[in-house]
């Protein structure tokens, strides 16, 4: 009986007692979800085990099977990729320790440099900080009174050309026969501080001086590249970028620049707006010396400091007018000829308008500088416009060709407080393409003519200068804007009527007068003397009698000097009031009277009267603005340019007409 109450007991299921009815079905919920559970557990199992009894069963067809090309292709090509990932990283392995060694070697010479214990691992500096307070303490202990200052640069200029040259000439001029015969060359060496392989080039330095006809300085100076540019060619490269056919100087005042030469030392110059773009300017200058081998990028950095290229924000004035036109018109032609062909021979789109320009005319014989005359001047029958060939599409008037917006100069009625007044005006104008082009011809027609005097009557000038007798001069001419004076404290009415003063500049060139100024360098303006001459006057007339004023003060001038006068050669621009009409060339006619000279008048090309005088006007006005005084009448004006203007600035002379 006992067993089989111990075998009920065992098949009974325990159930608890629950106090209510929600936790009797949270309980039966419970079960039933473990059960769900637990069926899932077995069916994902069993999937399991087939899943990865078929994965086996493939892989064992596959061992039997011949594995296809595309997987032989895919296994070598990983198998590659793989050595070359190892071959990589061997590689930055091996870089990394190279590296690393060379670093420790540069530590160990400069830690032995310095006297360092790298055995021990002692460094200079241990730390960012400490360098840091070695490098301030440094800082503070560096010279700062003038005497320190002076050793401190005379130990840096031991080193210079100068102190070479010196040196240079000490020894060979100590280091003579003597000293080779008695074999004293090391105590030599000893009391003069020197090393015994100079003493030995101080012989050979004094060998040259004496053999040869040249200064013995020449042979101090340092050895240049057997590819380095002489100095006469840097001149020939100065000289052409400063020319007036590339650069004019401007007459704005204020366009001075500024060169620092060393601590508070300044140089500075009126500014030179370039006319072409660089790269125009260096084909020219192979053109007028094709035997000069230089690049254009030297050629560039040879270019000096002043002569600056013109800048968006630059507004260009006193231009020449047919430059201008011709400039935008050829820009309009060009972009209409590129949207309507491609290129062609026959029908080629210029890049420069100087191009077209010679396309135009017979080509120059060999060493000719210039075109010949009766190519310019358009009398030749085998050139002239004709040459340039234009398309259909350019000659069109119909009504089907579409129109072209353009620009040009035309004379048009302005309003001002006394009326309308004509005024010449660049303006735009929409048109067919027919009517552009036949007005881009006419004006090219007359264009080379225009640049060929402009070019002429410059290089003129140059000959005159090159080659102007004793007994003559050249005086260019031109009047400056007027000044407007101005006050340090101006009330209202005086800033709205401001005083003017007319100046008139002239620029004289004459040769040297030995007790006034002493010997010439050739090398400056061939020898001669360039001095700057202004008359400054309250009189706003500017017509021959302020001119011949001008004259005579410098007549005057040159007699103050003693300087025997038979010639001047003036320049001029074609203003008729000022130098051009009847009443200039009657004065002109009494010139041996009134000034004892005779006077040769010549006049720049339209629009090209731009030198050294528009440089002079902006100078003067530059030094009125720059100094704190004040500058509100002529009287004041005279005298404050005699008071401070620099040296180059010889004579100002105070004019007033009406006394």
């Amino acid at each position: 009986m006992m067993m089989i109450f111990l075998s009920i007991v065992h098949a009974v299921e325990l159930v608890p007692i629950f106090a209510s009815g929600p936790e009797k079905a949270a309980y039966y919920r419970d079960i039933k979800r473990q059960k769900e559970n637990e069926r899932q557990l077995k069916k994902y199992d069993k999937n399991k085990v087939l899943y990865n009894e078929k994965k086996q069963l493939k892989r064992r067809e596959r061992r039997t099977e011949e594995p296809s090309r595309a997987a032989l292709r895919k296994k070598i090509y990983r198998r590659q990729k793989k050595d070359e990932f190892i071959k990589e990283k061997e590689k930055r392995v091996e870089m990394s320790r190279k590296k690393k060694d060379y670093r420790n070697n540069m530590k160990l010479k400069q830690n032995e440099i310095e006297g360092v214990d790298f055995e021990n691992n002692l460094t200079a500096f241990q730390s960012r900080t400490q360098k840091h307070r070695a490098l301030q303490k440094l800082k503070n202990s560096l010279p700062k009174t003038p005497e320190k200052r002076d050793i401190v640069n005379d130990t840096k200029h031991k080193r210079t050309n100068d102190a070479r040259a010196t040196v240079n000439i000490m020894s060979a001029a100590v280091n003579g026969e003597n000293v080779q015969k008695s074999r004293c060359r090391i105590q030599l060496s000893k009391k003069l501080g020197f090393n015994v392989r100079r003493m030995s080039q101080g012989k050979r330095i004094r060998t040259k001086v004496l053999t040869t006809e040249v200064s013995a300085w020449t042979f101090t100076s340092r050895k240049t590249r057997s590819d380095a540019l002489s100095e006469d060619i840097k001149r020939k490269i100065y000289e052409y970028w400063i020319s007036p056919d590339n650069s004019r100087p401007t007459a704005n005042k204020n366009d001075i620049k500024r060169e620092r030469l060393g601590p508070k030392v300044y140089t500075s110059h009126m500014k030179h707006v370039l006319e072409k773009t660089q790269t125009e300017v260096y084909i020219s200058f192979k053109e007028k010396y094709p035997d000069l081998n230089i690049s254009q990028r030297l050629f560039e950095r040879l270019k000096p400091y002043f002569v600056v290229p013109v800048r968006p924000c630059d507004r260009e004035t006193c231009c020449c007018r047919y430059h201008v036109e011709a400039r935008y018109l050829f820009k309009s032609c060009m972009d209409f000829r590129k949207k309507i062909t491609p290129l062609s021979e026959h029908f080629p789109i210029f890049t420069h308008l100087t191009d077209l320009t010679n396309h135009t005319l017979c080509p120059k014989t060999d060493g000719q500088e210039y075109h010949q005359l009766k190519c310019v001047e358009r009398r030749c029958d085998d050139c002239g416009v004709n040459k340039l060939h234009l398309l259909e599409d350019e000659l069109s008037l119909t009504t089907e060709s579409p129109n072209v917006e353009w620009m040009r100069y035309e004379y048009v009625f302005v309003p001002t407080k006394s009326g309308e007044k004509k005024k010449l005006c660049l303006v735009k104008v929409n048109t067919k393409p027919g009517e552009m082009f036949k007005y881009f011809l006419e004006l090219i027609s007359k264009f080379s003519a225009h640049v060929f005097r402009a070019k002429w009557q410059t290089e003129q000038l140059k000959s005159i200068k090159s080659n102007l007798k004793k007994n003559e001069a050249i005086c260019i001419h031109d009047f400056s804007e007027n000044y407007s004076c101005k006050d340090k404290i101006e009330i209202q009415s005086c800033y709205f009527q401001k005083t003017e003063v007319s100046i008139h500049v002239s620029v004289i060139y004459r040769h040297p007068i030995e007790n006034l100024d002493g010997p010439s360098d050739p090398e400056v303006n061939g020898g001669l003397v360039e001095e700057q001459f202004f008359v400054i006057s309250p009189d706003q007339v500017h017509d021959h009698n302020f001119s011949h004023e001008a004259q005579r003060q410098i007549a005057d001038y040159l007699k103050s000097i003693n300087y025997d006068l038979k010639t001047m050669h003036e320049f001029t621009d074609g203003c008729a009031t000022q130098y051009k009409s009847r009443h200039c060339f009657g004065d002109l006619s009494y010139a041996k009277q009134d000034f004892g000279f005779n006077i040769v008048r010549n006049y720049f090309e339209t629009s090209h009267a731009k030198g050294v005088q528009d440089a002079a006007g902006g100078s003067i006005q530059y030094y009125n603005i720059t100094l704190p005084v004040i500058v509100n009448s002529c009287q004041r004006t005279y005298n404050h340019q005699v008071d401070t203007t620099p040296k180059q600035f010889l004579v100002i002379c105070h004019l007033d007409r009406k006394q």
